[in-house]
């Protein structure tokens, strides 16, 4: 059998809707092809988690978005949580526990325990969605300097001091250094160094870094 949603509203704005486009949990029985409604509230009940004998559900029903559960034995409905603040947003069910959005934080709550507990762990991200903006470097070229076999070009841009092939290859960010103003480049006879002027210490100051970044710069 399969619990289901006919309308899919948790992107619209239309909260506390109460009308004909209103969701409630289906089921769909493919050995007899019949579809039950089984929820039939005026509410918004979205999300169904199958988990044994239970569909767990969200559902406005009390005003604001709490889980809730049906009972496919018993046909009985019982609010889960209890949340007075802020609607449980997209809650997901795995492997023994729903993991579940509250006012910015994640909560897990375990089918056969009542409780829901704050999850105080690390969730790493690389914040892409949270940056102000994004600049392209090659528009703001400050010094530049060619490589003594004409294969490369090295050049300070925005604070930091990239490499680029002179046909194709790699562009290299070889400090990758924020906060810090790194300009002025220029290749050493040999290759192997780039020199350039940086702030780093609080004074400007000569550095050289290796033509690959392989080690770190040296004053």
């Amino acid at each position: 059998m399969l619990a289901w949603n006919r309308v899919f509203r948790e992107f619209r704005t239309w909260k506390y809707y109460r009308g004909g486009m209103a969701d409630d949990i289906w089921i769909y029985d493919f050995a007899t092809k019949k579809n039950i409604n089984v929820t039939g509230n005026n509410a918004q009940d979205i999300f169904p988690m199958w988990h044994g004998d239970i569909i767990y559900f969200c559902s406005d029903r009390d005003r604001l978005m709490n889980l809730f559960s049906y009972n496919t034995t018993t046909k009985e409905i019982k609010k889960v949580t209890n949340f007075s603040e802020y609607d449980i947003k997209f809650p997901s069910l795995g492997d023994g526990c729903i993991i579940f959005e509250n006012g910015g934080f994640l909560y897990n709550l375990r089918p056969h325990d009542p409780g829901s507990n704050q999850n105080s762990g690390d969730h790493i991200d690389d914040q892409s969605y949270t940056r102000s903006e994004q600049k392209d470097a090659s528009k703001n070229i400050g010094s530049s300097s060619l490589s003594p076999d004409g294969k490369r070009l090295a050049f300070g841009a925005r604070g930091d001091i990239f490499t680029v092939p002179a046909k194709t290859g790699v562009t290299r960010n070889l400090t990758q250094s924020s906060g810090i103003h790194d300009r002025n480049v220029a290749w050493s006879p040999d290759g192997k160094w780039i020199a350039y002027i940086s702030d780093a210490t609080g004074e400007d100051e000569i550095y050289i870094i290796p033509r690959t970044a392989a080690a770190p710069p040296n004053a």
